[in-house]
């Protein structure tokens, strides 16, 4: 791999910072309640320097949602090597996606409000949004693997197509958490609920529906 110039790392470095001080604004404030001169003043940077590594807000959204989805990613292939089935390895993903919302909760809400962030916008002028949704692809990929495993090897039922079972699952999974990220404490709150025993409550009920009986 060629080492990079002394300008080049300045230059990442100088990416790296402005997407960590716009993730970090985004999910303080809301990605609607923060302007580009908000993230100048924050960041301390020109707007014309931030416009010279991205071309919109939007662009900025995508950045902070790639980083963390790969970082994600990350954690999920290191933790299924634990696993011998796929069984297993969905369990251990899920758990560690409860891991990444216990570290990042804010970062969970932001991300799964992708939906919102309406945009005319071409791709080719918003490049982050093609690297989350790169990215986004693979985590599904990763996940769809293990459901195909845990058919193949019989730690999951049989009686569904993976289609059924693993989109509806992991659609399920990233809901709650997302409600959870919503909701802060209050719910479990109002209830007199210990949030950690209510959360792992969810995962094993979720978990056994997939499990081969």
């Amino acid at each position: 791999m060629r080492e990079l110039t002394r300008r080049q790392r300045e230059q990442l470095e100088r990416e790296d910072a402005i997407i960590s001080k716009a993730g970090e604004l985004f999910c303080k404030h809301g990605f609607e309640n923060v302007s580009m001169n908000d993230l100048a003043r924050e960041a301390e940077f020109t707007k014309r320097t931030i416009y010279r590594y991205f071309t919109s807000k939007e662009d900025l959204y995508f950045a902070v949602s790639f980083r963390g989805f790969k970082r994600l990613l990350d954690m999920i292939k290191d933790k299924i090597k634990k696993g011998n089935t796929g069984f297993e390895k969905i369990r251990l993903s899920y758990y560690e996606y409860y891991e990444f919302y216990c570290k990042f909760p804010r970062l969970v809400q932001l991300i799964n409000m992708r939906g919102l962030v309406k945009s005319e916008t071409k791709d080719e002028d918003v490049p982050y949004r093609k690297k989350f949704m790169d990215i986004d692809k693979r985590l599904f990929e990763e996940l769809i693997g293990m459901f195909i495993e845990g058919k193949a090897d019989g730690s999951i039922r049989s009686d569904l197509e993976i289609s059924e079972l693993a989109l509806s699952s992991i659609f399920i999974v990233s809901g709650f958490f997302q409600m959870l990220s919503l909701s802060g404490n209050t719910y479990t709150q109002h209830f007199d609920l210990d949030k950690d025993t209510f959360i792992k409550h969810t995962i094993e009920i979720l978990l056994d529906s997939l499990r081969n009986k």
